[in-house]
């Protein structure tokens, strides 16, 4: 029963219409979906789907969590996500966590970009990641 009930989720997001903010249209809150979403008027709120899409016109101002983003518009905030496209028209400020990045000649972003192989096991940290007092080196 539960897989067939999988199947038929995966059937309707394959054929559902993605969500779409039109130009001269702003939202404040935010948007939890199960499929595409599409801006091409502003958002100011965190945005959950598992395709987003910011058009040139386009503008979110809250944090990003999607399997998939390309960016064309403006977005302000922090972004989860497995690939990422940033266009040459594109204006990022804040951190973009990754998989995978591909960002055109000529985009803006303002921020850092971490790619991310694989989750930190709790407790155990990975070694680029431990800080080291250097201040101790320099006593001696």
């Amino acid at each position: 029963m539960k897989v067939l009930k999988e199947i038929s989720t995966k059937k309707r997001l394959k054929n559902s219409v993605p969500s779409i903010i039109s130009e001269y249209t702003t939202i404040k809150g935010d948007i939890i979906c199960e499929n595409s979403v599409h801006v091409d008027g502003v958002i100011y709120g965190d945005i959950s789907c598992e395709e987003l899409i910011v058009g040139e016109h386009g503008s979110v101002n809250g944090t990003v969590t999607s399997k998939n983003v390309e960016l064309y518009g403006r977005l302000e905030g922090k972004i989860n996500t497995n690939d990422i496209f940033i266009a040459k028209t594109a204006r990022l400020k804040g951190d973009v966590t990754h998989a995978s990045l591909a960002i055109e000649p000529g985009a803006y972003i303002e921020g850092l970009c971490r790619r991310i192989d694989e989750a930190i096991p709790a407790g155990k940290p990975k070694e680029d990641l431990l800080l080291e007092d250097s201040s101790k080196d320099k006593k001696k």
